[in-house]
């Protein structure tokens, strides 16, 4: 399915009164099946981006080990605070900030994503309810 959609159509005020009235038209069937195509476009666009972050996750994890890996095998995890410490004094309170600073821009990171998710939920709901009150209810126009 590609991702990109054709603009929901202008229904003329008689075609939406017929519309009411529970009587199709073609600019009606065509409107409604442009919207749900818009709606299966939303979820696979938010499907996709939900799989892109989770591989990104899952390559960065595997990255970090590696890197893990080849420090470990390189020199024992006490030989390089000793020389961090030697080379330069305020290194490993340095390291440290540094270490808080990623964690503390992380969990930023991780509030904003749930945020953003939320967000788009609540957009959803509202076009399902938008999409059912259309569907079956009068608006009185």
């Amino acid at each position: 399915m590609a991702l990109d959609r054709q603009p929901l159509p202008q229904l003329s005020a008689g075609a939406w009164q017929l519309k009411e009235r529970g009587i199709e038209v073609a600019a009606v069937q065509v409107w409604r099946e442009i919207k749900e195509q818009a709606v299966e476009v939303a979820r696979v666009a938010q499907e996709l981006a939900d799989r892109a972050r989770t591989w990104l996750d899952r390559v960065a994890e595997r990255a970090a080990e590696q890197v893990r890996d080849v420090v470990e095998r390189v020199a024992p995890a006490d030989a390089w605070g000793e020389f961090f410490a030697a080379a330069a004094p305020g290194a490993s309170a340095a390291a440290e900030g540094l270490a808080r600073d990623l964690e503390a821009e992380r969990r930023l990171e991780a509030q904003r994503e749930a945020a953003e998710r939320e967000a788009r939920e609540r957009v959803q709901e509202q076009e399902r309810r938008a999409h059912e009150r259309d569907d079956g209810h009068d608006h009185g126009w």
